[in-house]
């Protein structure tokens, strides 16, 4: 089933797909979360680190993270928000504050902050040692 990744990867090389990646993340987290099965978490992780996801996708993938976001399921789902953090700093962070500034009541704009400020937590101040062989 991994193939299925380097052949999605193949098509957006060649042709705009962005509804079937929105469909694709969605329907893979909600699976995930509700299951709880290595093969198809192993699948989104893969999908979240090989795709190059336009702003469009960026922002419906944030989205689910937020929407998802609760007290059952924070740390996978805040390992996997962390990818795309890493991957698209400037877009995650641009999206949380746009998400923030769009929030209706105080409760929910704490809750997307908790959920930004969680996926920083452990990775922004890491020190990696290089390796010299």
């Amino acid at each position: 089933m991994s193939n299925i990744i380097d052949e999605i990867y193949q098509l957006t090389t060649e042709v705009r797909i962005d509804n079937f990646l929105c469909g694709w993340f969605e329907q893979l987290l909600d699976h995930i979360l509700k299951t709880n099965e290595d093969k198809f978490s192993i699948l989104i992780e893969k999908t979240l680190n090989t795709i190059k996801f336009n702003s469009n996708i960026l922002k419906f993938i944030i989205n689910c993270f937020i929407k998802q976001f609760n007290n059952n399921n924070n740390t996978y789902l805040i390992s996997l928000a962390s990818i795309i953090e890493r991957k698209y700093p400037i877009d995650f962070d641009e999206n949380i504050r746009q998400q923030t500034e769009n929030c209706s009541n105080n409760d929910e704009r704490k809750r997307i902050r908790e959920f930004a400020s969680m996926t920083a937590i452990g990775f922004k101040h890491q020190v990696f040692k290089n390796k010299i062989e």
